[in-house]
């Protein structure tokens, strides 16, 4: 678990923690906190000697200090904590269950709530789109893996490091975990996460801001990706092809219809979920806005920004009193 200024909800997720049975370390890693997270820390390592503190003097970030937490559990297996959430008593014990033996990264649902944990939750979460496999190609576009609900092998998660600055740190575990060994999704519950109002469960912005955001991330995951020695030939040539596709987006003066094409013959990878094809009809659909929306990330939008940011400079007329 790494920690910064955690203070306010800190109490409940160390209680948690220490609820787990089977659990060899819970290792703490502060980025140099202003508040008491420190000291609360310390009154659990007091009482329990599994809770290991490491405190660093100045800041490194989150992905920084994400990487340090990494290298310095001792475990053979890291599951990861956010210092806000809650887990349910069972949730190191049914991920140890339902392991299959070969995947080298576990994930479940996460049960978001406001304000007093819930008393109870649904058997099943019902997520069918949420990734599971080996086909890192269906993380190209969207990520589905979350990193709170992660459960990872330490050999796989040291060999991810150091985690790219610019990717979203479970995303890279998702598709690192494909490409090591396979991901396994578990349908149920294990983690109460807690929104508040200082979290960063909303994006903030309009709704093309949020496009061209996802529409960077993905061109940097794909760059990460063919940096990557474990990735297959036919998987870069995959993973080249989109990444280039992305970026002439913005080129071609019109519709960007290879785009969309290449959407539209890869629509179960894309948009489908894991064993079942979606109908030609939200193929089609998907794989149009898709491309529309890359359309104007890379092109459209940035030209219409311009010209919005030259006309308020210098053509915006003069209010005169």
């Amino acid at each position: 678990m790494c920690t910064y200024n955690g203070a306010r909800y800190l109490e409940a997720q160390l209680l948690s923690l220490r609820a787990q049975a089977g659990v060899e370390e819970i290792l703490a890693v502060d980025d140099a906190s202003t508040d008491d997270t420190v000291a609360i820390l310390h009154q659990h390592s007091l009482v329990d000697p599994r809770v290991r503190i490491v405190c660093n003097r100045t800041r490194l970030g989150v992905t920084r200090n994400f990487d340090k937490a990494v290298r310095l559990a001792k475990g053979r297996w890291i599951a990861l904590a956010d210092q806000d959430d809650v887990w349910m008593p069972h949730k190191i014990a049914r991920m140890r269950k339902a392991w299959d033996g070969r995947s080298v990264v576990m994930h479940h649902a996460s049960l978001k709530f406001r304000g007093t944990v819930p008393r109870s939750v649904p058997a099943r979460a019902g997520l069918s789109r949420k990734f599971a496999g080996h086909d890192v190609r269906r993380l190209c576009y969207r990520n589905s893996v979350v990193g709170h609900t992660t459960l990872l092998r330490a050999d796989v998660a040291r060999a991810l490091t150091p985690f790219p600055v610019d990717v979203p740190s479970d995303w890279w575990i998702g598709a690192g975990g494909a490409l090591q060994g396979g991901v396994q999704y578990l349908d149920e519950y294990l983690v109460h996460y807690r929104i508040h109002e200082t979290n960063a469960y909303h994006p903030a912005g309009s709704r093309l801001k949020r496009l061209r955001e996802e529409y960077e991330l993905r061109l940097r995951l794909l760059e990460a990706l063919l940096r990557a020695r474990s990735l297959g030939r036919s998987q870069r040539r995959f993973v080249e092809g989109y990444r280039d596709l992305l970026v002439q987006a913005g080129t071609t003066g019109g519709f960007p219809w290879r785009l969309a094409g290449f959407y539209l013959r890869h629509a179960n990878v894309f948009f489908g979920q894991t064993g079942r094809e979606i109908d030609v009809f939200t193929a089609w659909r998907k794989s149009a806005a898709a491309a529309m929306a890359a359309w104007w990330s890379a092109g459209v939008g940035a030209a219409v920004r311009t010209k919005t940011r030259e006309f308020t400079a210098v053509e915006r007329p003069v209010k005169v009193a």
